[in-house]
């Protein structure tokens, strides 16, 4: 996975949860803390180019984040 913030693709293992050189955190979700992604007992994550939540239609946390602007 490359970082959305900096850039950095050579993790350690394929499912981090956080960026080693910058620290960011690297999973995408819906911002919207009522949305049924965020109140299940699963761990749902949004696709890492997701701008907005395909369930509810909130901003994602990486585009809150301006994460894509960066492109």
């Amino acid at each position: 996975m490359k970082c959305p913030n900096c850039g950095f693709e050579d993790h350690l293992e394929e499912e981090v949860k956080f960026c080693q050189e910058c620290g960011i955190y690297l999973i995408n979700n819906c911002s919207n803390d009522q949305c049924e992604t965020n109140n299940n007992d699963e761990n749902f994550s949004l696709p890492n180019n997701a701008k907005f939540c395909p369930y509810c239609g909130s901003i994602s946390t990486f585009n809150e984040e301006g994460y894509f602007n960066k492109e």
